[in-house]
């Protein structure tokens, strides 16, 4: 059997955790200028490097489980582990990733309260939402909202992350997307059968919508500026 030894201080992995942005450069450089070890592991590029480096990359079971009482958590939890450059299997410690969705978490031993508190956005979205015999018109609601809500959704996250400045990936964030699939769910509303992954844009479109009203701006911004130009009225200052 494989050993799997935790990440030790001089193998130099640590778990620090660091921002949305930061986790983002960390990942982009990871993939082609730095080894391993030079990985600031956080919750959120642990999640990315499963998904996108899963030849070095992958997840394993937890052995130090109390198999006398084991947590139900461990059914759908695993030990994410990087393989070095000796082709060990090392553990990177104080986490644990969901097998479906690789949503990951810090924890203790001990403390799998969040563990078991997950839920899991594959494992719901693999649920059928075919409309019941009580409930005919599930789909045209789900239509209807895609026809009516989903452009205005579009528009208005890409306004957020420019105006904010958030990182376009936010949109594929696990937090981002409970707190949508909560409010879709309050009050057994119309919209209560509908997954959030459904109706949030990608990355690839938020980058198109940024794209779009940038556009707009430009033109409508050199309508005013053409127009002051002509009329011999227009002071521009680079100072700011």
């Amino acid at each position: 059997m494989i050993g799997l030894p935790d990440l030790s201080l001089d193998e130099s992995l640590d778990s620090t955790t660091s921002n949305t942005d930061r986790s983002f450069s960390i990942i982009s450089s990871s993939l082609g200028q730095y080894s391993s070890s030079h990985v600031k592991y956080n919750p959120s590029n642990i999640k990315i490097l499963l998904k996108e480096q899963p030849e070095k990359y992958v997840l394993v079971d937890n052995e130090k489980v109390n198999h006398a009482k084991p947590s139900p958590c461990w059914n759908r939890f695993a030990l994410p582990v990087v393989k070095n450059e000796n082709n060990r299997h090392i553990v990177i410690k104080n986490f644990a990733t969901c097998r479906s969705c690789y949503a990951t978490y810090a924890f203790t031993y001990g403390s799998t309260k969040s563990l078991n508190s997950h839920k899991c956005v594959k494992e719901s979205s693999s649920i059928s939402t075919s409309p019941s015999p009580k409930s005919p018109s599930l789909n045209s609601k789900i239509n209807r909202f895609s026809s009516e809500k989903k452009k205005t959704l579009t528009s208005l996250i890409a306004l957020w992350i420019c105006q904010n400045i958030r990182p376009i990936s936010i949109v594929e964030d696990e937090g981002f997307l409970n707190i949508i699939q909560q409010c879709l769910s309050w009050n057994g509303g119309p919209f209560n059968n509908i997954n959030g992954n459904a109706i949030l844009p990608s990355r690839s479109t938020i980058t198109k919508e940024i794209n779009r009203q940038a556009n707009d701006i430009r033109e409508r911004l050199g309508v005013i500026l053409r127009k002051g130009a002509k009329q011999e009225c227009l002071a521009i200052s680079p100072d700011l």
